[in-house]
């Protein structure tokens, strides 16, 4: 395996599924059924982003690393922008 393959999104959505026991685990961190996350590593575009950060969450691996087209600095910016001003409405 070269280093290309085991930085890819691919090899990471298969290190999340290791962490966690298997496609079914993964699965239930994203409320998705099994299919779901064998479709996901099959797909050219891998992990729809919005389970990204449970995945993270459940497993460590980063969601810059399961999908690294996605700009995750703003995407954190921008949510943490909006968790401020719901606090600040409260």
């Amino acid at each position: 395996m070269n280093n290309q393959s085991i930085c890819s999104p691919e090899y990471a959505l298969r290190e999340a599924i290791r962490f966690v026991g298997g496609q079914s685990a993964l699965a239930r961190v994203c409320h998705k059924q099994q299919g779901h996350v064998s479709h996901w590593l099959k797909s050219e575009k891998g992990v729809p982003a919005e389970y990204c950060p449970l995945i993270e969450e459940a497993t460590g691996v980063t969601c810059e690393r399961l999908r690294p087209d996605v700009r995750w600095d703003v995407v954190r910016q921008s949510n943490k922008s909006a968790t401020e001003a719901v606090r600040g409405l409260a």
